[in-house]
């Protein structure tokens, strides 16, 4: 009878339906147990991992104090053994620098007022950080020239003046390389040449190095491949810096026009861009999201790697990418990305409005990503951002987008699935107008992975340009990031999900703490980011290398 065969099919689909839920609910259950369980073990492994961080926090006091030297977390791993005798190759050293004839202390303390009022010992730093920013150890000695003269120095590792001193005086080594050209002074000093005009890298390595040059009395000039190589004259300079321009006939007739003239050329790249075995997808996400293929990007590569090996050193912004330059055979020097007095200046005016307009409701996390090109960098912060925005609902994640294109494909991170209404898109702006989008902010987050070269060689421009509007950074411990950042003073670092949760947690939920952290970030970015710093940089790179 078809009503009891209806009824019978609905208490079949009802039984059915029973079963399933009994099993979906035991389902449940054993999954609660278990994330009960994997809770109670994180939360012991977080207890035992903070009082590791304390204990190795305490040592790495503890050595700095004895050996007035920063001691890098890999010490604490190598073993005491080890770590003796790694201070000990250092403090002779730092003893070899000091015992040298061409060392002069007071005229380094001099000539470096920075290094004065930080109370380092000027030995130790220009062992650990001044011959890699090109400073010399006194007037009589030349880290440029010295590296210029002798190769296979650049390539050792051994700091310039120890070498010397160890080894150079009694192998006869030059301090100098030989002239090219009788002496005359040259029309320039140093000469910018851009491989990208019309791009934001353009205005950290050539507008803003070039106007930094000539703010410190230095004759300095500013061009695009295109117009070193329709003007020769402009390049007859004592150096000429070719940036992040890949190998070409122009190039090549660039840098032989330079070399006419005697100058020191000079190849700097913002990018780990010089390996082409790096052009793979596991290294550089943004191969696939942006349609290219690994022999396209590795080809490209292998001819940005030619125009570095033409050159007579290598300069870039971090001193992870100088010292992979540095393996072909370049002497290397460190230029960091910073900001311009227009910068300051509209980013204080940025904080002023912020200030004024008061007290806000809104709590925003902004990534300030420009290209679709770091899918894989935020997927390290994919989860504990979604959590914190979901446990709050006047939290907003800042992400940008060029018209219709966002910076982030969203579908590759589920778990902002739900948090549409919560996700605030806005317009890219360039530079001048970047201020004003980071002063928006109330947490920035830097994310990046940890170990990816690539990754390793990005410099530490996100943690400063937010400095400058009193906003506190929140970023992943890559070398520039440590080298930046003191963890819990002018910023956090964050290494996994759980330390971005727990990094988030604490800035959003204390006001008074953003202020304090970001006051500290602002103060720090000013002195080592700005145009005063920068034009000592580029002193000191032309002294060393003239």
């Amino acid at each position: 009878m078809p009503d009891d065969d209806d009824r019978a099919e609905r208490i079949y689909a009802r039984l059915a339906y029973e079963g399933v839920a009994r099993a979906l609910e035991e389902e449940r259950r054993a999954a609660d147990r278990q994330a009960a369980a994997l809770r109670a073990e994180l939360g012991t492994q977080r207890q035992e991992a903070e009082a590791a961080r304390r204990v190795a926090a305490e040592v790495t006091r503890l050595a700095r104090g004895l050996i007035g030297i920063r001691a890098p977390r890999r010490r604490l791993l190598l073993g005491l053994r080890a770590w003796r005798a790694e201070r000990g190759s250092l403090r002779r050293a730092i003893d070899t620098i000091g015992a040298s004839a061409l060392w002069d202390r007071d005229w380094y303390l001099r000539q470096y007022p920075d290094v004065a009022r930080s109370g380092q010992d000027p030995a130790s730093h220009y062992l650990r950080f001044g011959a890699a920013e090109g400073r010399d150890p006194g007037p009589a000695f030349s880290t440029g020239s010295y590296l210029l003269a002798n190769p296979d120095v650049a390539t050792s590792a051994v700091n310039p003046l120890v070498h010397y001193e160890m080894f150079g005086r009694a192998e006869g080594r030059m301090l100098h390389p030989p002239a090219c050209m009788p002496a005359a002074r040259l029309r320039r000093d140093i000469v910018f040449v851009s491989g990208e005009p019309g791009t934001a890298g353009h205005v950290y390595r050539i507008r803003r190095p070039a106007e930094a040059a000539a703010a410190v009395g230095l004759s300095s000039l500013a061009l695009s491949m295109a117009e070193a190589a329709s003007d020769m004259a402009a390049l007859d300079a004592d150096i000429v810096v070719i940036w992040r321009a890949e190998w070409s006939q122009r190039v090549a007739g660039v840098i032989a026009q330079a070399r006419g003239f005697c100058a020191r050329i000079v190849f700097d790249c913002d990018d780990l861009m010089v390996e082409p075995d790096l052009a793979r997808f596991e290294f550089i996400d943004g191969i696939r999201t942006q349609f290219l293929t690994e022999q396209v990007v590795s080809d490209f590569y292998g001819r940005v790697q030619q125009t570095l090996l033409a050159a007579d050193a290598c300069l870039s912004p971090t001193a992870f990418l100088t010292g992979r330059m540095q393996r072909f055979g370049k002497p290397g020097f460190v230029l960091p990305n910073g900001f311009d007095e227009t910068t300051r200046r509209v980013s204080q005016a940025a904080v002023a409005a912020r200030q004024a307009a008061g007290a806000r409701g809104v709590l925003r996390i902004g990534y300030a990503g420009g290209t679709r090109t770091h899918q894989k960098d935020f997927a390290v912060i994919a989860a504990p951002v979604a959590r914190v925005l979901r446990e709050a609902g006047n939290r907003r994640l800042v992400l940008f987008r060029r018209a219709e294109t966002p910076c982030l494909d969203l579908e590759e991170f589920p778990a902002l699935a739900g948090l549409e209404a919560q996700i605030e898109w806005r317009e890219m702006v360039g530079l001048e107008e970047l201020p004003w989008e980071l002063a928006r902010f109330d947490v920035n987050v830097a994310p990046l992975e940890v170990g990816n070269p690539y990754c390793e060689a990005k410099s530490e421009l996100k943690f400063f340009e937010a400095a400058l509007v009193g906003v506190p950074t929140i970023a992943s411990p890559t070398q520039p990031f440590r080298d930046a950042i003191r963890d819990g003073q002018n910023g956090y670092l964050a290494a996994n999900e759980a330390e971005w949760y727990d990094r988030l947690t604490i800035l959003l939920g204390d006001g008074p703490l953003r202020q304090l952290i970001a006051r500290a970030a602002r103060e720090d970015a000013e002195e080592k980011y700005g145009a005063a710093r920068r034009g000592e940089i580029v002193g000191t790179l032309v002294r060393s290398l003239s």
